[in-house]
């Protein structure tokens, strides 16, 4: 999870996620919780314009997709 990839904007730090593994500690799985956490470095860091997400309005959780948001 913390490898990182080159690239600007890329991050090489701890993303914050609520629980990656879960309940029962295997990542990757039904019950891993990726969502970003309140404090974490990957908030309000990416781009509505990277490849990709054209069109993308909402977030795994159903929840706005916003950048840059100033609230």
């Amino acid at each position: 999870m913390q490898q990182g990839f080159a690239g600007a904007g890329n991050i090489n730090v701890n993303p914050g996620l609520i629980d990656a593994n879960g309940p029962d500690n295997v990542i990757g799985n039904a019950d891993d919780d990726v969502r970003l956490g309140r404090f974490s470095p990957a908030t309000d860091a990416g781009s509505n314009s990277a490849p990709g997400l054209t069109g993308i309005t909402t977030d795994q959780g159903g929840s706005p997709r916003k950048f840059n948001d100033t609230n």
